[in-house]
């Protein structure tokens, strides 16, 4: 009997926001797109034909997906924005709509989805009981769960940075726990993202077993029953019976060509860069060795600075010493001119007092000699007076004597 072909399509990336790491965005290449493309294709054989819920869907990619195959498909996320845009993206698929909600309080009515599906969920709450108790809520007697998880010991081995936007990670037992506390049954499937090759024979149908081989160190490959250390663990859990699925296998090469095209295309433009940068770094290189040199010389050249400025610093102590000295010498001169200065002031005061009573003697001295003159002239006269009396005393005497005497 040939399996019927069945065709589901990715609507194509946008460039309108980024890939921040919290939520896969459409067109983000490499394994990250093979692991979130493959778990939506696997659900697909499951939810064809039912009412699907989808929690944490994101940026709606997935919901657009099952709705290929679903009857119905709601989208839940916490995030509004998100939520906003899937509406944006996926508003014309009729049987697909978008609500804001959260794993732990989902905003649909008691029984009322056959399969509820999540994925990249349970890792970014706390609250998986509550979880729990919700997604039993919505889903219908006998309705399925399809959930994944990462596997803790190897998603995030001891001493690897942390995903910033997962807070609470499970082992294989944890998970285990957890599904037993809410279904009878389950099942886990292990999903790893891998790099080789795949050998079946032509034709062949039904069911098969595939024999792995898997690399342990470079070079050296061991024969093993399925994959090692898987990365994920999906989980179909019901109260039900569990479909039957067989193992699953994504083929991405186109996508990987493209890829490995776009990689190559960069490592391409950063090899160009690198010769770019080698090249200029070697040109600094020389520069830097030009200016080593010169930093050389003009370290030589301060030490030497710094020696005459050493010994310019002894010469200017001594010429301090004998400043000092010499200020010492100049106030002792100047209180000695000061000194001096009153001194001669003194003396100039004297002498002008000197010649003061000099001038006056002088002039003393000149009036005493008219005194004497006058006095001279005075005597004269008095001798000449006193003959004139003696002459004429000797008149009246002879008169009296009845004499006339001759005048001489």
């Amino acid at each position: 009997m040939t399996k019927q072909e069945r065709i589901f399509r990715f609507k194509a990336s946008e460039d309108d926001h980024s890939f921040t790491g919290e939520r896969y965005l459409p067109g983000v290449a490499g394994p990250i797109q093979y692991e979130h493309y493959h778990r939506y294709l696997f659900s697909t054989a499951i939810c064809a034909g039912k009412d699907v819920l989808d929690i944490a869907s994101g940026e709606g990619y997935g919901s657009a997906l099952l709705a290929q195959a679903a009857r119905s498909v709601t989208g839940v996320d916490v995030d509004p924005q998100a939520v906003e845009n899937a509406k944006g993206r996926y508003g014309d698929v009729p049987n697909l709509r978008f609500e804001c909600g959260s794993a732990t309080q989902i905003p649909l009515d008691d029984a009322s989805v056959d399969i509820l599906n999540s994925y990249e969920t349970l890792e970014h709450f706390h609250e998986h009981e509550t979880f729990m108790r919700e997604a039993r809520r919505v889903l219908k007697p006998d309705g399925i769960m399809i959930i994944s998880t990462p596997n803790r010991p190897v998603y995030s081995p001891p001493g690897s940075p942390p995903n910033e936007y997962h807070v609470r990670e499970l082992d294989r037992e944890e998970f285990v726990q957890w599904l037993k506390s809410g279904f009878q049954n389950f099942v886990l499937y292990e999903q790893k993202p891998l790099a080789g090759s795949l050998l079946q024979k032509e034709g062949r149908s039904g069911a098969r077993r595939i024999n792995c081989w898997s690399e342990h160190e470079v070079g050296e490959y061991r024969e093993t029953e399925g994959v090692l250390d898987p990365v994920y663990f999906i989980a179909i859990a019901s109260d039900g019976p569990l479909p039957e699925l067989d193992d699953n296998l994504l083929d991405g090469g186109v996508s990987f060509a493209r890829y490995d095209q776009a990689r190559n295309a960069h490592i391409g433009a950063q090899a160009t860069e690198i010769v770019r940068l080698t090249t200029e770094t070697m040109a600094r290189g020389d520069e830097i060795g030009r200016l080593t040199a010169e930093a050389v010389r003009l370290t030589d050249e301060v030490f030497r600075r710094d020696d005459e400025i050493g010994k310019l610093t002894v010469e200017t102590v001594r010429l301090n010493d004998v400043i000092l000295a010499n200020n010492t010498d100049i106030e002792r001169l100047n209180a000695e001119v000061d000194r001096l200065t009153r001194t001669v002031s003194t003396l100039s005061d004297s002498a002008e007092s000197r010649a003061a009573a000099m001038t006056t003697s002088r002039k003393v001295l000149e009036s005493l000699d008219v005194q004497n003159n006058t006095s001279t002239v005075l005597a004269a006269r008095v001798d000449e007076l006193t003959d004139q009396l003696k002459h004429a005393e000797s008149v009246l005497g002879a008169q009296a004597q009845g004499q006339c005497p001759r005048r001489s």
